[in-house]
């Protein structure tokens, strides 16, 4: 009878642990966390800030995880490898799994874990679109009504670095001004965006990226007049050679109420006040000087008339005065 009822004490024993096991369902493993993270759209959380719609979740790797049976409890840290429209996404994020006693467990809620691996690559580097749009912007913040914006642009290359998101672009473009054309070779930096998931060119100006410009003044018999006082100027620019620095004019005034009338003529060296290599400007430039890039100051040049005047010709203006930097007498054309 003792040995029946020890018989009978096992087979118990052994029918609840069995009993025990069947009430308490395993925790979710790799295949079915990553169906739960499809399930629930994870990958829209990914890109939320970007112009990507959402990513797809490929797959995921468990780092560690801490069941609590007594709690109910499951809480898993994973990172996941996704592919959005223009990058590859790798995030790491703490799930909390709750145990529900008809459903078993179930995704309660995730966060941001930051002591995972996180990175964003770009698939692929920048296209031509993302040039016409910065000189677009620089058109629109720098023109000032056109007399500095740019005509056209090209792109000649782009060399991307797809691991540090970085791109190099070359570009050639124009700027036709209403005294001044220019070709200009310039090297433009986009960098990737892991929030927007976008390339991105950061500087709205040309003044880090403009390396060489060479120019032509449009003067072709043009005649122009300013008045001080009583006295009438009129200027008549032939021509300007930028490469032999020549200028060729006829100068004359009436002499007003209380001076001589003038004239004269002829060919004068014309030369640039600014110390900008063309060939090298970003060896070349000062900080100071960055900003007259963006707007061609650096072409302003002067030359010495006959009567001790100092005549200057820059793309924003005509002037002539007495002494160099010293206030204007005559105002020919001016943009401002």
């Amino acid at each position: 009878m003792k040995r029946a009822h020890l018989l009978l004490a096992g087979l118990l024993l052994i029918l609840m642990v069995t009993l025990s096991a069947c009430g308490t369902p395993s925790v979710k493993n790799e295949k079915e966390i990553l169906a739960d993270l499809r399930e629930q759209d994870i990958g829209a959380y990914i890109v939320t800030e970007s112009t990507d719609s959402t990513a797809s979740i490929q797959s995921i790797e468990i780092l560690k995880r801490q069941t609590n049976p007594d709690e109910k409890t499951d809480y898993v840290y994973v990172t996941l490898y996704s592919e959005s429209k223009n990058a590859r996404h790798v995030n790491s994020l703490k799930l909390t799994y709750k145990l529900y006693n008809n459903d078993g467990w179930l995704l309660d809620s995730w966060d941001v874990y930051r002591d995972g691996p996180y990175s964003v690559q770009p698939l692929r580097g920048p296209d031509e679109s993302l040039v016409d749009d910065f000189f677009n912007r620089f058109n629109n913040s720098f023109s000032g009504g056109g007399w500095v914006s740019y005509a056209s642009w090209r792109t000649e290359d782009i060399q991307t670095d797809l691991e540090s998101g970085i791109a190099s672009i070359s570009v050639s473009a124009q700027r036709q001004c209403e005294l001044v054309t220019t070709s200009e070779t310039l090297l433009l930096e986009a960098v990737f965006s892991p929030a927007l998931c976008t390339w991105q060119i950061p500087e709205v100006g040309v003044d880090h990226y403009l390396v060489s410009l060479t120019y032509e003044w449009i003067f072709s018999n043009d005649t122009f007049w300013d008045q001080d006082w009583s006295t009438t100027a009129q200027l008549t620019i032939n021509n300007i050679d930028p490469v032999n620095e020549i200028i060729s004019l006829a100068w004359e005034t009436d002499g007003g109420n209380f001076g001589s009338p003038e004239q004269f003529s002829g060919e004068y060296p014309l030369s640039r006040n600014s110390s900008i290599d063309l060939d090298h400007i970003q060896e070349s430039v000062s900080d100071s000087d960055r900003d007259s890039l963006n707007y061609l100051y650096f072409l302003e040049s002067e030359t010495t008339l006959d009567n001790g005047m100092i005549l200057r010709v820059s793309v924003g203006a005509i002037s002539a005065g007495w002494g160099s930097g010293s206030s204007s007498k005559y105002v020919f054309y001016t943009r401002f």
